[in-house]
């Protein structure tokens, strides 16, 4: 029969972690996957050009050029259920921008429907595209940290 020690040591260890450092290490790990999306994000987002499209009225109308570009936040927190999760949005004031660009949107005038503006995805093209980027930055920095752990208790 072999030599358990070791495992038990790694169990030890591995518990350990868990209940000290888990959620930390999780942390870490969803905001370098976050933040790959972020950056994603945010090289995607279109920048309006001054003067085109909508009117005075429109709250779009009133946001600078850029101002989607440069309000693309990252939280990372526990979502409803207790889980923690990383969440890549547009600010309060870029959100319903962010949105009608997406997904595109009616015009109206005068309580009449007078045309349509066609979708232009750049969030869900974004995540798609980044995926597998952000898994990696997810595992290196989890591995990282884990090792991180393990060489402290072999101090």
């Amino acid at each position: 029969m072999g030599n358990t020690t070791g495992f038990e040591q790694l169990d030890d260890t591995l518990k350990s972690l868990i209940d000290q450092r888990g959620e930390l290490i999780l942390r870490k790990s969803l905001r370098a996957a976050g933040e790959v999306f972020q950056a994603a994000v945010t090289e995607a987002a279109p920048v309006r050009v001054k003067g085109s499209g909508g009117n005075a009225k429109n709250p779009a109308w009133s946001l600078p050029p850029g101002a989607l570009k440069s309000d693309i936040h990252l939280s990372v927190g526990h979502d409803d259920q207790g889980n923690l999760r990383a969440r890549v949005t547009p600010g309060k004031y870029t959100f319903p921008v962010a949105r009608w660009v997406e997904y595109g949107h009616e015009l109206y005038s005068h309580g009449k429907k007078v045309g349509e503006v066609e979708a232009h995805p750049f969030i869900r093209p974004a995540f798609e595209a980044n995926s597998r980027a952000a898994e990696a930055a997810f595992a290196e920095t989890f591995v990282g940290e884990i090792e991180k752990v393990v060489a402290k208790g072999k101090r």
